[in-house]
Formats: structure tokens, C-alpha cells, sequence
């Protein structure tokens, strides 16, 4: 998260940064005591939601104490998102010399990136929705491969959302 904030009287400025996901009353303490205009955390700590972050600066080191004065500011919503999507339904049969595959790509928060297949731990292949745009948090795949030689085969297929959760 990163903030401007400045001070008429150019006194020193300190930040703390305050989280607290959707539906909650109660702000937790991230970090306090900044002095940078910025703070980074690891959101794998926290779960799968929506979220807004408060910053508050105070000019308490330019100040005798009683005199500080402070103010806070709270950003627009945003998701936390961990979890990766879920894939359902994968299913691959042959189809003359090619592979058909089918399956399913749904994320709870957000929406599916892209998907891909690899066939016999080969190089990854973008495989799209049908529709052909991924912009759906649920998105059905149905495709032929390249063709293939006869035999067995081992397909695996990856999808991953628009925060780069990955499920495979």
C-alpha cells in the first residue's frame, strides 16, 4: 500500500497502517510507526476476501505529547485472494490421431486467467474456454490436441486466476 501525505508546518509524520476485511468492526494493526509512504505484507497471512486499509498519520515527533494532532484516510475495497481455482470434471479420450479434452475451471474470489495442458510432461499449451475470453470465475474447456502418436499419454492441465493462484 502506498499513500502521499504532507504537512502544512512541515512537521515530521509518522504512519500506522490498520487492516479490517469486509464486514468487520474491529481494525488490526499491521505496522505503526512508519516514516516511509508505503508498507508491504505478506497476504498469505490472511484469508480469501475483501479487505479496505487505513492509514494514520500523526505529527507526534514534532510535538510536545498531548499536542499531536492525527488524521486517517481508508482505501477503496480490495480482494485478498489465496486460494488457487479448482478443477473438475478433466477428461481426455482419443479422437483419431488427436485428444480430446474436456474439464472444468472455477475460482470462488476471482476470475480464470488462463488454463493450459501439457501431454506427457511436454511444453505447456494455452487452452481456451469455450467462448474463447477468459472473464469468468467459472469457465468450461473443451478441445482437441495437436496430433498425437498412438499409445498411452499422460495430460495435465493448469489453471490460474487473476492473482496468480495456480492449481494443477
Amino acid at each position: 500500500v502506498r499513500w502521499l501525505a504532507s504537512d502544512d508546518n512541515d512537521d515530521t509524520l509518522t504512519y500506522g497502517v490498520y487492516i479490517r476485511g469486509e464486514g468487520e468492526k474491529d481494525w488490526k494493526l499491521l505496522k505503526e510507526g512508519l516514516s516511509d509512504m508505503y508498507y508491504s505484507w505478506d497476504s498469505a497471512n490472511w484469508p480469501d476476501g475483501t479487505y479496505v486499509v487505513k492509514i494514520v498519520a500523526s505529527d507526534a515527533p514534532s510535538n510536545p505529547p498531548g499536542e499531536a494532532l492525527t488524521v486517517s484516510r481508508e482505501s477503496p475495497p480490495f480482494d485478498i485472494d489465496n486460494t488457487p481455482p479448482e478443477i473438475r470434471g478433466l477428461k481426455c479420450s482419443p479422437d483419431g490421431k488427436r485428444l480430446k479434452i474436456s474439464f472444468h475451471a472455477a475460482d470462488r474470489l476471482s476470475t480464470i486467467q488462463s488454463a493450459e495442458y501439457s501431454i506427457d510432461g511436454g511444453e505447456w499449451k494455452a487452452a481456451l474456454p469455450l467462448g474463447r475470453i477468459s472473464d469468468a470465475r467459472s469457465l468450461d474447456y473443451q478441445f482437441d490436441t495437436d496430433e498425437v502418436p498412438a499409445g498411452e499419454h499422460t495430460v495435465v492441465v493448469r489453471s490460474t486466476d487473476r492473482f496468480q493462484n495456480e492449481a494443477v
